[in-house]
């Protein structure tokens, strides 16, 4: 069974909540594991509450995006959208190094891959759509334990090893494979 994981695009205005990972200091979305017996919209209020102290409405699934080697039983991630109802900015400083609300035309680098078209696609209104993400991340980084041994053997700074990753793994654009209904959405994910 594949691993389930939620991803949650907050929108307050024309600005967009990211976050910046402790664990490579790269900006990306709130997101996180779905739990057992957690319903999936939940769960993305609970790791946006979490991870930068603020509540949310949901208030619409974007997209379904499989990735069937991210892990060894592959991962299906949920992005949904949402808007804040209140709380206050802090970052839960075991998962994430900073945050705040940011244009489309100025996102802070580095940004995880694939995110600038998760928050293109969301920003534009889409809704629904299955995507595929091809990367094929190799079996020792599969496991969260040995990546970070990796990344702390490698004698580079967090965001270095992060992009070294990437060259490893390889860069892949998310793929439509399912679009939303045709008068929301292309059949192509666009790009910020």
């Amino acid at each position: 069974m594949p691993e389930l994981g939620v991803m949650t695009v907050v929108q307050q205005g024309d600005t967009v909540l990211l976050t910046q990972r402790e664990d490579f200091e790269v900006w990306c979305l709130p997101g996180g594991a779905v739990d057992a017996n957690e319903q999936p919209d939940v769960a993305a209020a609970r790791e946006v509450r979490e991870e930068t102290g603020l509540d949310v409405r949901v208030t619409r699934l974007v997209a379904v995006i499989t990735r069937p080697h991210a892990s060894a039983e592959g991962r299906l991630t949920l992005v949904f959208a949402a808007t804040p109802l209140g709380g206050m900015l802090r970052p839960d400083s075991r998962e994430v190094a900073d945050l705040g609300f940011f244009t489309p035309n100025a996102l802070p680098e580095p940004l995880m891959l694939e995110h600038r078209q998760i928050l293109a696609e969301a920003m534009r209104g889409a809704t629904g759509g299955l995507w595929l993400s091809a990367r094929r991340m190799p079996m020792q980084f599969r496991d969260r334990a040995a990546l970070y041994r990796w990344r702390d053997e490698a004698g580079l700074t967090r965001p270095e090893a992060y992009r070294e990753l990437i060259e490893i793994a390889g860069e892949a654009p998310l793929v439509c494979l399912v679009p939303a209904p045709a008068n929301q959405h292309s059949q192509t994910p666009a790009t910020l």
